[in-house]
């Protein structure tokens, strides 16, 4: 949709922001606008996921209503710190 001019606010939470951002660019979108909410969100309840959107409503907002140039410079700049936890792949046989 970014690409097709439409204005899009991608969430990820700020284990996968940093994911995200180098998904985007390697898809050649490295201003993907990326909307961090805090990790995890996997166990909240209903009504702590309400209350999350509401917190990250304004943020989003913004992405969605400034002007892509504006997004464009800022979100290529920005930098996400590396996840707290690294996965890290073992081997299924070995000794």
């Amino acid at each position: 949709l970014e690409e097709r001019g439409v204005a899009t606010a991608t969430i990820c939470t700020e284990e996968f922001a940093r994911l995200g951002q180098l998904e985007a660019t390697a898809l050649g979108m490295p201003w993907l606008p990326i909307v961090v909410v805090p990790h995890p969100v996997a166990d909240l309840t209903q009504e702590q996921v309400w209350a999350l959107a509401g917190q990250s409503l304004a943020e989003v907002i913004r992405v969605l209503t400034t002007p892509a140039d504006e997004l464009m410079r800022e979100f290529k700049a920005k930098e996400y710190p590396e996840p707290k936890r690294v996965f890290k792949p073992r081997a299924v046989f070995a000794r």
